[in-house]
């Protein structure tokens, strides 16, 4: 039971580390592509 639930934590840790990476890639593609537009 404790390792089943440790599992669904670092499951969810990890998602969460995976979702803010993919959150950043993307909030700076959105920032460049704005920049770009500005100067256009």
């Amino acid at each position: 039971m404790a390792s089943s639930a440790h599992n669904a934590c670092f499951n969810s840790h990890f998602f969460t580390f995976l979702f803010k990476i993919f959150l950043g890639a993307f909030l700076k593609r959105l920032s460049l592509n704005k920049g770009i537009n500005s100067t256009f």
